[in-house]
């Protein structure tokens, strides 16, 4: 049972991999130059997160929605702990990043309060932002 429903997960990601997000217009690439321009089309720079991993300790948490082990609008500020995040995102590279703020849309985990700093464990769903040093 546990076996299939491995599987199943795989091919989910597998699956939602391989959707197309260019948009439904025509265009012809030859030579590395696109005939027609299309500005719904996203440079290839631009990365969308599938699943991030956050670990490690920070100083403040804010949260919107809170629940026992899902909690949304998230945001996490670690300016003197250590708060880490690695994950997969779209086109399909793997990233690993030390940093100070982190803003989650959807977070399935847990937040240890016995006093600062927090505890982090928990792993986010959704394009999340993040810097790594204070402008």
């Amino acid at each position: 049972m546990r076996k299939g429903w491995v599987i199943g997960i795989i091919v989910l990601f597998i699956s939602i991999g391989n959707l197309s997000s260019v948009s439904s217009k025509d265009i012809s690439i030859s030579d590395d130059k696109i005939l027609e321009y299309n500005p719904e089309i996203e440079p290839l720079d631009e990365y969308e997160e599938i699943i991030t991993f956050i670990e490690g300790w920070c100083d403040l948490i804010r949260v919107k929605r809170r629940g026992i082990f899902i909690h949304f609008d998230v945001e996490l500020y670690a300016d003197t702990w250590g708060l880490i995040i690695k994950g997969i995102r779209k086109p399909f590279n793997t990233f690993e990043e030390d940093v100070l703020k982190v803003n989650i849309p959807c977070f399935i985990g847990i937040f240890s309060n016995m006093g600062q700093p927090y505890r982090v464990d928990g792993i986010a769903f959704g394009n999340i932002e993040w810097i790594t040093e204070w402008s």
